[in-house]
């Protein structure tokens, strides 16, 4: 899907940056109304691997209950640095950079949203790859019940971030960074990530806790039935699904303009 970063960025303003009550490092969540293009687009990217409710007959589909939007100043910061380094340093790939998704706990949220993603946590619930912060291309990897939790009420949580790949290879247990990259124009240089599959990567882990930007969380409720807890196959192949999946989505219906008041 063709993402427009100017829809959902949602920078803010000069006008609202020089408001009295605006911290320029105070990390926030920013809701999302159902009415803003930013909520189609985002549930759209949602619901591309992930079916809704009523969607499969017998499988158990997903509802959104809330999209926030990600403000974090400091974390941003050191995401620019890095991402202005990726590109003068690779060639060819540059930054590389992508949207991705991570599912997490509840009480893991306002850490990551005021301090980025932390890979000392990394292994907690897999590391076959490498011990870093794992990203998925499909919002279904990343829904499994291990990555994201239900709390008390059954709500369940997943960030879509902007993650720098750059040059990446093939992962592998163990890795507490990148293997170096014999390719490299800059002797002893390392891979920015790594992956599960150089085909088709559907997994990627970051090494540097600079190179993911927070931007969206999306509150949800439910339980895929179809996915297991296993890493190597996070998801099953039931036939129901992969019929799903392979069927043209419909795109969302453009929001009706406001009509113009009579003077």
């Amino acid at each position: 899907m063709e993402k427009n970063d100017s829809n959902i960025s949602g920078d803010l303003t000069t006008e609202q940056m020089l408001e009295g009550s605006y911290n320029p490092y105070a990390a926030r969540l920013i809701q999302v109304p159902r009415t803003d293009e930013a909520w189609d687009i985002v549930e759209e990217m949602f619901h591309d691997s992930i079916p809704k409710v009523g969607a499969i007959p017998g499988i158990a589909g997903i509802e959104i209950i809330n999209i926030e939007r990600v403000k974090s100043p400091l974390v941003a910061e050191r995401y620019a640095l890095l991402k202005h380094q990726y590109e003068r340093k690779n060639e060819y790939q540059g930054s590389n950079e992508m949207w991705l998704w991570h599912g997490t706990a509840g009480v893991c949220l306002q850490p990551i949203i005021q301090q980025g993603f932390n890979r000392s946590y990394a292994g907690r619930h897999a590391a076959l790859y490498g011990q870093g912060v794992y990203f998925a291309v499909d919002s279904c990897f990343s829904a499994a019940p291990n990555y994201a939790p239900a709390d008390d009420i059954g709500n369940r949580r997943m960030f879509l971030t902007r993650v720098l790949v750059g040059n990446y290879t093939r992962g592998r247990a163990g890795l507490k960074v990148p293997p170096e990259n014999e390719n490299a124009t800059i002797p002893f240089s390392l891979y920015d990530s790594v992956v599960d599959s150089m085909e088709k990567p559907t997994i990627y882990v970051a090494f540097s806790d600079a190179q993911a930007l927070p931007q969206f969380v999306v509150t949800y409720k439910g339980k895929l039935d179809y996915i297991s807890n296993s890493p190597q196959h996070p998801v099953n192949s039931a036939t129901a699904l992969v019929a799903w999946k392979a069927a043209p989505k419909a795109k969302p219906k453009p929001k009706p303009k406001p009509k113009a008041k009579k003077k």
